[in-house]
């Protein structure tokens, strides 16, 4: 499923001045998230708590790696 093209979260946000200069629609899924967004936490969250928690195990992974030093 996709999110909403307005969800109730963001028409709220609209009502109280919020900052439209940066709100994006994507029509579709897999674009969207090659780009670098997230799931809506609100509309769509069930798949916003998955990326969620991807992206905190990617961080643990990351943490653990070593760091590459470059010498030169």
């Amino acid at each position: 499923s996709s999110g909403r093209l307005h969800p109730p979260s963001a028409v709220r946000a609209i009502a109280q001045g919020g900052d439209v200069e940066h709100r994006v629609e994507i029509a579709d899924e897999e674009v969207a998230i090659a780009a670098g967004y997230r799931p809506c936490g609100t509309c769509l969250r069930p798949k916003y708590r998955r990326w969620r928690a991807d992206t905190e195990s990617r961080k643990v992974v990351r943490e653990a790696e070593p760091e590459l030093r470059i010498e030169g």
